[in-house]
């Protein structure tokens, strides 16, 4: 997960490219230079995989999920409206398309920050989702409850970034790997707390916490 202040030095640069667009898009009414420029696509996101095996049967492959996000400048109200966009793509696991939608508007803001901040948080959400997917039914089992040795707790910190924390966060993250690993807490509030984490990690571990804090009562050191 990119960081507050990673996040929000590409939203400056989303920014100029929108004030660009809203630049030509005035000259073209002002001196009747053709069409007035439509929305434009100034960002685009890697691709995130979300595999499908809730409705598969035991001895099958699940399809597999492309979700294709990326940020559009566009008008609104006299202003440029930063917008994310998002469309997928369901495959088969012998190759074939099986359904495909979109594209569709999720969320638009007059600041380029919360549209990427949006963008990139679903983006680890299904990232996490999909590779702590074998963690989550183990502990839901409790077939972790015996068994959470050290070795398992590094696999999940490096899965989750843990390692680019401060030290005190560090602390906190390992104390709610081996709750989310014991089936204390579940997936979603785990994933959450972990994103809250990488997104503030450049404001401080007291500044991390506070944001974590009313999500995940553990994670106090």
């Amino acid at each position: 997960m990119k960081s507050h202040h990673e996040i929000l030095m590409e939203a400056r640069r989303v920014e100029q490219l929108g004030a660009q667009f809203a630049e030509e898009r005035r000259r073209a009414i002002a001196e009747l230079m053709g069409p007035v420029p439509g929305p434009r696509i100034v960002m685009t996101f890697p691709d995130s995989l979300v595999t499908r095996s809730d409705e598969a049967e035991e001895d099958e492959l699940g399809t597999t999920i492309t979700r294709r996000r990326w940020i559009e400048a566009g008008w609104d109200d006299g202003a440029v409206e930063y917008r994310l966009i998002e469309d997928e793509t369901e495959t088969a696991p012998w190759g074939e398309v099986v359904r495909e939608s979109g594209p569709s508007y999720v969320v638009g803001s007059d600041s380029a920050f919360d549209a990427l901040t949006e963008g990139y948080e679903l983006n680890e959400q299904e990232r996490l989702g999909r590779l702590l997917a074998p963690y989550a039914q183990r502990g839901e089992t409790g077939e972790l409850l015996e068994a959470v040795v050290p070795a398992l707790v590094r696999e999940v910190e490096l899965i989750i970034g843990s390692d680019d924390l401060p030290v005190a966060s560090r602390i906190a993250a390992k104390a709610g790997i081996v709750a989310f690993l014991e089936g204390r807490i579940d997936a979603s509030e785990f994933i959450g707390a972990a994103i809250s984490r990488g997104l503030h990690r450049d404001l401080g571990a007291e500044a991390i916490e506070r944001h974590v804090g009313e999500r995940i009562t553990i994670d106090q050191p």
